[in-house]
């Protein structure tokens, strides 16, 4: 692991990760696995140049129009990325509600919802951005007049975004 090593720096790691790769490629070992260690070298690289631009999203390039703004919501802890590595953030893609919740609850730093609010977001990874972002009065639900459901994986209109926002924002 790099933390046991202090003095190992990303350089000395794309070596490491290349110098096994030509050992494996050489030695008549698994070529899949040596271009896997290629890649991972590869990968390391970008994910260093791209912590020097100020942000961690291999996908968000300097000449993005949105870069900064990226850049920021990523620094303030709005976003961790789209992927489990959090090293992407998936810029043209469309919105949940419940990465909508999310993006609410934390650039306000909301308090933790003393309750449930709605019957379909258990098991969701934003139940609590959700529960949070409804106990503030930031959202009603997807279905009205009832109003028992968010309905977090369904993707996030304009007009909704506008209004959570504005809620958020009083």
């Amino acid at each position: 692991m790099l933390s046991a090593s202090p003095s190992l720096g990303p350089g000395d790691v794309r070596t490491l990760l290349n110098d096994t790769a030509c050992d494996l490629f050489t030695r008549g070992g698994d070529d899949r696995a040596g271009a896997g260690l290629v890649r991972a070298a590869d990968a390391l690289e970008a994910a260093v140049a791209g912590i020097g631009r100020g942000v961690c999203f291999l996908d968000v390039e300097p000449d993005n129009v949105f870069f900064g703004d990226i850049s920021a919501f990523a620094q303030q802890g709005v976003t961790f990325g789209c992927n489990q590595v959090g090293n992407r953030y998936c810029p043209t893609r469309q919105l949940t509600r419940g990465e909508m919740a999310a993006f609410l609850a934390r650039s306000v730093e909301l308090p933790p919802a003393s309750r449930d609010h709605f019957t379909d977001d258990e098991g969701s990874i934003f139940e609590d951005d959700i529960n949070r972002i409804a106990e503030a009065g930031i959202t009603d639900g997807c279905n009205p007049p009832v109003n028992n459901r968010f309905c977090p994986t369904d993707t996030v209109t304009r007009q909704q975004m506008a209004a959570c926002d504005i809620r958020a924002l009083d």
